[in-house]
């Protein structure tokens, strides 16, 4: 396999992306304080929104990372590099 069939913008977004949702996550994380803090009554549906979004945002993360273990072991394997990165 050369370097010119190795799909690098697909790994390149890959990486991207779960560094956006890594800061999504502290960002969704720092809502719910400040929502816990205020205490309102009214807040309970504000609150339950950003539970279910830090949730959701999470599990993507998590696939997003299986995504580039494949591509940490495609790249293993066609020799681009000489051993998996730790996550």
């Amino acid at each position: 396999m050369t370097l010119a069939e190795i799909p690098w913008d697909v790994i390149t977004t890959t990486r991207k992306d779960i560094i956006e949702k890594k800061a999504e996550i502290e960002s969704i994380a720092d809502r719910i304080v400040q929502l816990e803090k205020e205490g309102e009554a009214k807040n309970f549906d504000d609150l339950h929104k950003a539970r279910m979004k830090l949730k959701h945002t999470k599990e993507t993360l998590v696939g997003l990372q299986k995504v580039a273990t494949e591509h940490d072991v495609f790249l293993t394997k066609a020799g681009i590099v000489s051993s998996l990165p730790y996550a």
